[in-house]
């Protein structure tokens, strides 16, 4: 029998199934262990597991080289309920599906998410930014981006401290219309904040929007086209309705866009899908805000899908050639995970 310097001797094998470690000290043992076969192949998947993210971890901090989901991520309304709705509305899970849904963003680690509006309750608050502020740094550490327009809740109490705010986070955010092209789809975020806008602006940003669709429907590399703002043009909402100045000025541009494909919009805290002129306009107000209730009467506008409007809720929109497909995930009722209820493809003109 062998004893090694450390004072440790490995002794025959038991059985079949289980080895005798043995320590030695002053020519006696002192302590029998036995391990199971199993239990140290099992010790040594972890060691390795964990070695293995350790590495990985060193490469992609050293070299930047993160290994993202190309797919795009939009959520609508994350902001906590205001103080007096707390009063009027039940409101116990809101700020509960908020972060489940940054979480289960994050898990997928996304290179692209857009924020539409209402970002928080508050944007002159400082306190308000605190769970939205860990999920940009979060999703900024492993290189993501994130790009959002404005919503009314960002100009509530002190307007230009809101506003202010928002720039601070979301720097490449232009109040009077931008774009992003990630793998061949265009987004245009659009403010739909009309009244907080100036005469001037207002006409700088239709000029820009209009000038924006044509570019892109004559960019080769440009498949689709997705235009964003918080208001709705088509919402059933018993609260907030309708956007008309929407459906004037931002609507039916995209309408005449041969490449536009999806229209997206929140301020409406529900899931609504419908289809205007062949083509889909999808209100995604599930990101936490207080729901609002739906009008179901003869006067409603139809929707494509009467059955589904999840509570909670975003959306995963990923390019598959020239078509979209389009998933939205649903905070369960138990609070306890996600499911997705809803997926479906768009493409040009439909």
């Amino acid at each position: 029998m062998l004893i090694d310097p450390s004072g440790f001797t490995m002794g025959k094998t038991v059985n079949k199934y289980e080895i005798v470690i043995m320590r030695a000290r002053a020519s006696k043992y002192k302590d029998i262990v036995r391990l199971s076969i199993k239990h140290i192949l099992f010790l040594c998947f972890l060691l390795n597991t964990v070695a293995f993210c350790f590495a990985s971890d060193k490469k992609d901090s050293v070299s930047g080289n993160v290994a993202l989901n190309d797919t795009l991520v939009f959520v609508s309304d994350t902001q906590a309920p205001l103080f007096a709705e707390t009063l009027i509305h039940k409101t116990p899970f809101n700020r509960t599906a908020t972060q489940m849904i940054f979480t289960d963003i994050l898990a997928r680690r996304p290179s692209h998410i857009f924020l539409l509006g209402d970002v928080v309750a508050a944007g002159s608050k400082p306190r308000r930014w605190t769970p939205v502020d860990r999920f940009l740094d979060s999703v900024r550490h492993y290189k993501g981006n994130v790009w959002a327009c404005l919503g009314n809740h960002e100009y509530i109490y002190r307007a230009r401290n809101g506003v202010g705010a928002f720039q601070k986070r979301f720097p490449e955010h232009r109040k009077t219309g931008y774009y992003v092209i990630c793998d061949s789809v265009a987004v245009v975020l659009l403010n739909s904040n009309f009244s907080k806008l100036s005469a001037t602006e207002q006409e700088e940003q239709s000029l820009f929007y209009k000038k924006a669709l044509a570019a892109l429907d004559k960019n080769d590399s440009v498949r689709n086209i997705i235009v964003a703002c918080h208001h709705s043009p088509y919402s059933n909402s018993k609260v907030v309705g309708s956007n008309m100045n929407v459906r004037e000025l931002f609507a039916k541009p995209f309408l005449k866009s041969k490449k536009g494909t999806l229209f997206l919009s929140g301020h409406s805290h529900n899931f609504e899908h419908f289809k205007i002129e062949g083509k889909t306009f999808l209100v995604i107000g599930g990101g936490g805000g207080v729901h609002q209730q739906l009008n179901t009467g003869a006067g409603r506008i139809v929707c494509e899908d009467e059955d589904c409007h999840p509570l909670f809720h975003y959306l995963l929109v990923k390019r598959n050639g020239s078509q979209l497909a389009i998933t939205c995930r649903e905070v369960t009722e138990d609070l306890k995970g996600f499911r997705n209820v809803l997926s479906f493809t768009v493409r040009p003109g439909t």
